[in-house]
């Protein structure tokens, strides 16, 4: 999954940005290390010296080229890592996690219904709810949610599905364990279906 852009939140800021910056103090520290080990042991022994050299450097060489996404995998919220996505696999394989419910038209997922809706996703932004969010809505939130915001293309839905629920350029799904929850009435539509064309109760 590549993070192409992060956004900080008011939690602990999760984001590739932070990765980068945390993947360069490692360097750092891990060269300093070797720094003064070298100085301490060089006069002392040459063989050990050269070999602990060596090994030293190579420790700095193989923490130094792990891909920045490898470090940010760790930096997650409740399992999600933070961020925003724009590459087409990663959108792809989120809207194929998503069940529909309204399965009588033979969609399983939203990655299956959209095309069919004339509707594409273009970005989706992955970041933590905060204890003010849960405080302020506590019938639709609890601690541990993940806010996941979608944003379609900007060119309009076919006139068939405008007339029918009327799509935003964005929607939001609330992620809780396993389950999707609708937070708006677009996201109400394209996961339950044509009768749900409201905000969700």
């Amino acid at each position: 999954m590549r993070v192409v852009r992060g956004e900080k939140t008011k939690l602990s800021p999760v984001n590739i940005v932070q990765a980068k910056v945390e993947h360069s103090l490692l360097c750092l520290a891990v060269g300093q290390v070797t720094l003064n080990l070298t100085v301490t042991i060089h006069g002392e022994d040459f063989n050990w010296y050269q070999t602990l050299k060596r090994w030293a450097f190579s420790m700095v060489l193989a923490v130094c080229v792990l891909p920045v996404p490898v470090v940010a995998a760790s930096l997650s919220i409740g399992g999600e890592l933070a961020g925003t996505y724009v590459d087409a696999e990663t959108i792809n394989t989120v809207l194929s996690s998503i069940p529909v419910a309204d399965r009588s038209m033979g969609y399983k997922s939203l990655a299956e219904r959209l095309p069919q809706l004339g509707v594409k996703v273009i970005s989706i932004n992955v970041g933590p709810f905060t204890n003010d969010d849960v405080r302020l809505d506590p019938q639709h939130l609890k601690p541990g949610d993940v806010d996941y915001k979608f944003t379609m293309a900007p060119a309009p839905a076919p006139a068939a599905v405008s007339a029918i629920c009327p799509l935003s350029g964005t929607f939001g799904l609330t992620k809780r364990g396993s389950k999707w929850l609708p937070q708006d009435r677009t996201s109400n539509f394209l996961i339950n279906g044509y009768s749900k064309c409201a905000p969700p109760q």
